[in-house]
This record gives C-alpha cells, structure tokens and sequence, in this order.
C-alpha cells in the first residue's frame, strides 16, 4: 500500500451549518501557532471550516484504500467537541459522520479522523481526490459551558491511503522450428569476452506509453 500526504491549501468559512462563523480560515496550511479560530458561547455552533486544494497526485490506476484528516486542534478551555465532521468531495461534505465524541485538547494536538481503511461512505477514483475541489470540514460546538470558549485550528493535512494493482503480465513465445514455445528464462550478457551469462528476472515493454511486464 502506497500513501500520500498533503496540507490544505485553501481554507474557507463555510455558512451552511452552525450560525458562528471561523475567523482567519486560512490560517491552516501549516503548523506555526497562526490559527483559525471561533469563540463559542453556550450551546453555539460554529460554521463548517473547510479546507480543500490540497493537491494530491493519485495515479490514475490507484484503488483508493483509505482517507486519515487531521486537525490540529486546541480549545481555550475544556468544554469545545465535533458537531460535525464531514469529506469535502466535488466541493460538498458528504459521506459519513466521522467527529471525534471527546473534548477538545487545551495544547495544540492533531487529532484524526477516519483511518486507512475508512471510504468515508465515497466510492473515489483518483481524479476525485486529486481535485482542488476536494477535502475535509469541521464544525464544533460550546454544548454546555456557561463562559465563552475559542476554537482553534493551527494545521489541517490528510493522508489518502491506496493500491497500485500490479502490472499486465503478457505472454511472450518464441518460434522454434516452426512451433511456438513459452519462454522460460532469459540471460543476457553486454557482450564482453570472458563474462558469463546472467538471468534477467524480469522483462518489461512500452505499449502505448504503459510499461507492461512479459517475463517475470
């Protein structure tokens, strides 16, 4: 399994859940103490903060295994938990709920979300994940603290977790007096008097710009 992991690189303040709005959304690309924030007061619930454009390189022929977010969180006080934690695909949160149920840290603490075997309830393809379009929103609540408490967001990267399959395997034949036999094993030698024969262990051809594998 092959992995890859990158960092917001456009964070939003998105009105469509909640009624408190994030300040300084983008404020989440890295992790140096520069944080979006939201003041909580008594059962408040913030807007979704929203990061996407985060740049991925999936290869096209990549089984998508799995998605990890993670924020980078801190409370002013305890009493701060998820409402709400969603997938941002094609610019929507979508797929399934995946908030955390404990309260957030008073430290700076990357907390994570999914995991490497987590679809999130998306079926992807790689060209979904690696559009600016895609990504991961938060929404957070005060749901029973008298005093107002702030919300911070320092750092929000992802690791999408996926499968290369394995190549082509093509078989080759050679013509032997007229009848066609499988190849067995190669050995090769650059031509040097003296040096012995060594065995190829495999053998690959372009075809249409895609290596594929004939022997080995």
């Amino acid at each position: 399994m092959a992995s890859q992991t990158k960092s917001a690189g456009l964070g939003q303040s998105i009105s469509t859940i909640g009624s408190i709005p994030w300040a300084n959304p983008t404020r989440i690309y890295t992790s140096n103490n520069s944080r979006a924030s939201t003041p909580l007061d008594r059962t408040d619930i913030s807007y979704w903060l929203r990061a996407t454009n985060f740049g991925f390189s999936i290869p096209g022929e990549a089984t998508i295994d799995g998605i990890v977010a993670e924020f980078e969180k801190k409370a002013s006080a305890t009493g701060v938990y998820d409402f709400s934690a969603k997938i941002v695909s094609a610019g929507f949160e979508q797929g399934d709920e995946r908030k955390e149920s404990g309260a957030w840290p008073t430290s700076d603490t990357y907390i994570s979300h999914g995991g490497v075997a987590d679809d999130w309830g998306i079926l992807w393809y790689p060209a979904l994940i690696n559009s600016s379009n895609f990504g991961v929103s938060i929404s957070v609540r005060n749901p029973v603290t008298e005093a107002v408490i702030t919300a911070s967001i320092d750092h929000v990267r992802i690791t999408v977790y996926y499968t290369i399959p394995p190549p082509d395997v093509i078989d080759v034949k050679v013509n032997i007096a007229d009848s066609f036999k499988d190849i067995t094993n190669v050995f090769i030698r650059d031509g040097t008097p003296g040096l012995d024969w060594k065995p190829v262990v495999k053998i690959q051809i372009n075809i249409g710009d895609v290596w594929k594998t004939i022997f080995g």
